[in-house]
């Protein structure tokens, strides 16, 4: 591993040859760290080590030198050529941990299959699947997703700290989204408020009080689609603008009583 980070950095032929040749080494750290240092290859070497990491992200024993092919293989390939690479390792690879890279390396090129693949893995009882899930909904979630982190924030699924980043997930994926969800999402946060592990009570306040300040943004801009409304002569505008304005407020309520139950019971 020394003479591998060592060596590349002399771009000689001899060291080059050496990250090339340690794809194939017996020793999975090894390859690993040939996995690392191949992005630092260039033209006909790269090319090598690229086709040599195509089949250590599909058939590499170890989970760990698989995730590290997914990584490399996003980045050195086009979308066209990485993208069902991605596929086949979210929908056959053995590992959670290579499944969930995949994924998330997918989502980045091609978020539509992302959701899609993901779909069928909301069933799995992993905490870092459903984690994994979570953080993809986040980012690309519909509110169709509400009821995935409706079940998994509602249930004893997720493990540990895997819970704390649900609820970091639940909050970023409800930034914007319809005021419905938002008042569906009470119900969760109360939940988490009385059952909550130590943790999810610890960063509970703080995921509130971000929410507060979204809705907070949206109030402000309600208010400016009301003034329109008004002087477009709209009146049925300017009182669902105005109604909406209301919505929100009675939510930062909701949630600042929350927190400040959550509050009281950590003692501050």
């Amino acid at each position: 591993r020394d003479a591998l980070n060592y060596g590349i950095k002399e771009r000689t032929p001899e060291a080059i040859q050496m990250v090339v040749d340690a794809l194939d080494d017996p020793f999975w750290d090894i390859r690993l760290t040939a996995i690392e240092k191949a992005v630092l290859l260039q033209a006909a070497d790269k090319a090598i080590a690229v086709e040599k990491i195509k089949k250590l992200a599909q058939n590499d024993p170890s989970s760990a030198v698989r995730s590290s092919a997914i990584s490399m293989l996003s980045t050195a390939l086009s979308e066209a050529e990485a993208t069902p690479i991605m596929e086949r390792a979210v929908q056959s690879d053995s590992s959670y941990m290579v499944i969930i890279n995949a994924l998330n390396q997918l989502s980045k090129m091609n978020p539509q299959s992302a959701m899609k693949l993901a779909k069928p893995l909301e069933n799995e009882r992993s905490s870092s699947m459903m984690t994994g899930i979570a953080s993809l909904y986040a980012r690309h979630g519909k509110a169709d997703q509400f009821a995935f982190f409706e079940r998994i924030l509602s249930s004893n699924i997720l493990q540990g700290f895997d819970q704390v980043g649900g609820l970091y997930h639940f909050t970023a994926f409800l930034v914007g989204k319809d005021l419905a969800l938002f008042s569906k999402s009470v119900k969760i946060y109360e939940g988490k408020a009385k059952n909550g592990d130590m943790y999810s009570k610890m960063y509970l306040g703080n995921y509130l009080e971000q929410l507060t300040v979204h809705l907070e943004e949206r109030i402000a801009g309600f208010k400016e689609e009301q003034n329109r409304q008004k002087q477009a002569g709209n009146a049925n505008g300017a009182d669902v603008a105005k109604a909406n304005q209301a919505e929100a407020q009675a939510l930062i309520v909701e949630f600042k009583r929350i927190a400040a139950s959550t509050e009281e019971e950590n003692g501050h």
